[in-house]
C-alpha cells in the first residue's frame, strides 16, 4: 500500500534534519512556483460574511466553462466528501496515485479494486476487463495522474462512463475524474462538454495558480450529485480573501497563457538538470509534466535520493508501493540562482556518492 504522508511537510523536515525551515527548498509537492500575484485586496472581503458572488461565479464558469459547480476548502473536501454521499458501492482505484482517494473509500468501507497506473496499455485493458465484469462500481481517475503521468483522452472516458451500472437497487455507479494537474493541458479536461449524468469532475485552484494555502477547489456535476455536495459542504465554505483572489486570477487569461507557455518550455531544462543523475540510477521508469517530474526506482535508491537532498534542505517527494518507489520532483524558480545552484550542488554530491566505493544502495532491490 502506498503511504498516506504527503509532500511539504517543511515542519516536520526542518525537525528531521534540523534545518529552519525558512532555509529548505521545497521540491516535494506540485505546486506551480511562480504564483499568481496578490495584492491590493479590498478590505470588505474580510469584513463581510463570504457569501458566493455573481463575480465569482463568472470567472469560474469562464475559466471552466461549465457553470454548475460547489466550491470548497480544496478539492480535498471533496475527496473527502463523495465517499460518504455517493451510493456505497465497489470502487476501481489506480494503484499508484493520491493516497487520499484510496484512504477514505477505505475508510468508508467500500470495497476497493486497483488498475495499474504507470503503463497505459495494462490499465486500458484491466479498467475496461473489471467494467465488464463489475459494472455496479465508482471509477476513480487522476487525470494526469499524480505522481505517475497517466493520461487519458477525454473520450476515453466519456466511454468508461458509458459502461458503468445505473440505477441498480444499491444506486447509481459513477466516474470521478480528479484533473487536478490538468490546467496546463485543458484540453484533457472532460469540461470541455457537457458533462454525462453519472460524472463528477474535481478541480484544484492552488496548484496551476501557485496559492495553495487560499484552500480552493471546484466539483463539477448535474445538480443530482451537486445538491448533497452543496449540502455537505455548508455554509460560507469559502472564506472572502480567497474568492477575490480567484476571482481575478480565473478571469486574467493573458496571465494564464504565459504561465503554460514558460512551465511547457523549462521541461527540457528539468530534464536536462537532472538527467546526469537519473542516467546513473536508470530509473525503470519516468515522467516529464510542467509541473513534476517522477522517476521509478527501488525503495532504497528513493530513500538515499530524498536524505541526501534533505541533508542540504532541499526536501524531495518519494512515494513507496510494495518494493517500488516513486521519487517526484517538484519545480522551483530556475530564475532564482541561488536555489539553482543548491540543487546543482546537490546533484553533484549525489553523482559522487554513486562513484564511491560504498555504494550507498543496493539498485537491484
Amino acid at each position: 500500500m502506498l503511504s498516506r504522508d504527503h509532500g511539504g511537510n517543511l515542519y516536520q523536515a526542518s525537525k528531521d534534519y534540523n534545518i529552519p525551515m525558512e532555509n529548505w527548498l521545497d521540491l516535494s509537492t506540485g505546486i506551480n512556483p511562480v504564483s499568481y500575484p496578490v495584492a491590493n485586496l479590498s478590505q470588505s472581503v474580510f469584513e463581510q460574511l463570504p457569501y458566493s458572488s455573481s463575480q465569482f461565479e463568472a470567472a469560474v464558469g469562464t475559466y471552466y466553462g461549465v457553470s454548475d459547480f460547489v466550491a470548497g476548502n480544496g478539492s480535498q473536501q471533496f475527496i473527502q466528501l463523495l465517499p460518504k454521499i455517493l451510493p456505497r458501492l465497489p470502487v476501481l482505484l489506480p494503484d499508484w496515485g493520491y493516497q487520499e482517494h484510496h484512504f477514505h473509500w477505505q475508510r468508508n468501507q467500500n470495497p476497493v479494486r486497483f488498475y495499474p497506473a504507470i503503463d497505459p496499455a495494462t490499465a486500458v485493458v484491466t479498467i475496461e476487463n473489471q467494467l465488464a465484469t463489475e459494472p455496479a462500481c465508482h471509477l476513480l481517475i487522476v487525470n494526469p495522474n499524480n505522481p505517475s503521468g497517466l493520461v487519458f483522452k477525454p473520450e476515453q472516458l466519456r466511454h468508461w462512463a458509458g459502461m458503468l451500472a445505473e440505477k441498480k437497487t444499491d444506486g447509481s455507479a459513477v466516474l470521478i475524474v480528479d484533473e487536478a494537474f490538468v490546467d496546463c493541458d485543458p484540453e484533457l479536461s472532460l469540461l470541455n462538454d457537457s458533462l454525462p449524468p453519472n460524472v463528477i469532475v474535481l478541480r484544484s485552484f492552488g496548484k496551476f495558480f501557485g496559492l495553495a494555502g487560499l484552500r480552493l477547489g471546484f466539483a463539477f456535476a448535474q445538480q443530482h450529485w451537486l445538491n448533497p455536495i452543496r449540502d455537505a459542504v455548508g455554509l460560507w465554505n469559502i472564506n472572502g480573501p480567497a474568492m477575490a483572489v480567484a476571482t481575478r486570477a480565473l478571469f486574467d487569461e493573458s496571465w494564464q497563457k504565459v504561465t503554460r507557455d514558460q512551465l511547457r518550455h523549462k521541461l527540457p531544462q528539468w530534464q536536462c538538470l537532472f538527467d546526469p543523475m537519473l542516467q546513473k540510477l536508470e530509473p525503470h521508469f519516468q515522467v516529464q509534466l510542467p509541473l513534476f517530474s517522477s522517476y521509478g526506482v527501488s525503495i532504497k535508491q528513493g530513500r538515499w535520493l530524498q536524505h541526501q537532498f534533505a541533508r542540504v534542505g532541499i526536501l524531495l517527494r518519494v512515494i513507496e508501493n510494495d518494493r517500488r518507489s516513486l521519487v517526484r520532483f517538484g519545480r522551483f524558480d530556475l530564475t532564482r540562482k541561488d536555489d539553482l545552484e543548491r540543487v546543482q550542488l546537490a546533484i553533484q554530491s549525489c553523482l559522487q556518492g554513486m562513484d564511491s566505493i560504498d555504494y550507498p544502495y543496493d539498485a537491484a532491490d
